[in-house]
């Protein structure tokens, strides 16, 4: 008997708080929050209202402004709805941010903070009710593109054929990352055999088969900086290189000597195998003095 009066009373209570003039939001709400009636019987005393808040939003700093607006079936044809916004979360610390207009359908809000937040919105007619919420993210402002500079080492150097020549273009520097390198030669004895094209997008350049001559080479470095656009920064630098002939120095002719021959012997061997040369030696020829009087047959 005592549940049976208990729910009697809920009924009355939220019958009496139902049909105060204007139906103020306070008391729908409060019948909600303290669960005087279940869903059903909240149902029976009030007609659901279908209530969006609009998409979930993102804001970029420094936009730091947003309107949030309700929209609500059935329509308001007689201008009876009455509007409640509220901040259910928001990012840490003491500054939540400024609302304004929190009993309209739009709700302007100001000074927002990196984070996310979450609003909701209740509204309210004699004998209606209806809630609905709404995220809103606020990012980071955008990156400010810094263009990338372009580094070479060594800037120049002067090198002996045959040894080739190697260019680091990988200091290359960039406030995001560089995406491409680019080398191009700028003047010099350069064919295509000292130049692969295979090498012209690495960050490394080393050229081989050179011949004798000054070079400029130019790294151009290009630096996609931002996903959000087709646009990319660029800067260039220059590498010098001298290439000098290598030097050709003569052989050396060594034979071992004197040699004595005691008769009857009459041959002996002369080697020239101590004769030396920085590229080695390709032949060996032998002949007499000419003013040597000797008659002697020579082989080898």
């Amino acid at each position: 008997m005592a549940q049976i009066e208990k729910r009697i009373e809920s009924y009355e209570t939220a019958s009496e708080l139902l049909s105060k003039p204007l139906m103020q939001l306070a008391h729908l709400a409060q019948i909600r929050a303290d669960s005087i009636l279940s869903a059903t019987e909240f149902s029976i005393f009030v007609q659901t209202l279908v209530v969006s808040a609009g998409d979930n939003k993102i804001v970029q700093l420094p936009d730091d402004q947003l309107t949030l607006s309700a929209y609500t079936l059935p329509l308001d044809d007689k201008d009876e709805y009455q509007y409640l916004w509220s901040l259910v979360s928001h990012p840490d610390g003491e500054e939540t941010g400024a609302m304004a207009g929190m009993n309209t359908a739009n709700l302007k809000l100001s000074k927002l903070r990196e984070g996310e937040y979450v609003f909701q919105v209740i509204v309210t007619a004699p004998g209606k009710y209806g809630e609905g919420t709404v995220n809103v993210t606020v990012v980071p402002p955008a990156r400010q593109n810094q263009h990338p500079v372009a580094v070479v080492k060594p800037v120049q150097q002067d090198v002996q054929l045959p040894n080739d020549v190697v260019i680091d273009g990988s200091g290359s520097t960039d406030d995001d990352k560089i995406v491409s390198y680019q080398w191009e030669p700028a003047t010099g004895p350069l064919d295509a055999n000292a130049l692969q094209q295979s090498q012209l997008d690495k960050s490394m350049l080393v050229l081989q088969n050179l011949t004798p001559g000054s070079y400029t080479f130019k790294s151009g470095v290009i630096s996609w900086l931002t996903v959000t656009d087709s646009d990319g920064a660029s800067n260039s630098t220059s590498a010098y290189v001298t290439v000098v002939k290598e030097t050709d120095y003569p052989p050396k002719a060594s034979v071992v000597s004197p040699v004595f021959v005691s008769l009857p012997q009459n041959s002996v061997v002369l080697s020239g195998n101590a004769s030396t040369d920085d590229k080695g030696i390709a032949s060996y020829e032998w002949s007499k003095k000419s003013d040597d009087q000797l008659i002697a047959d020579m082989t080898g």
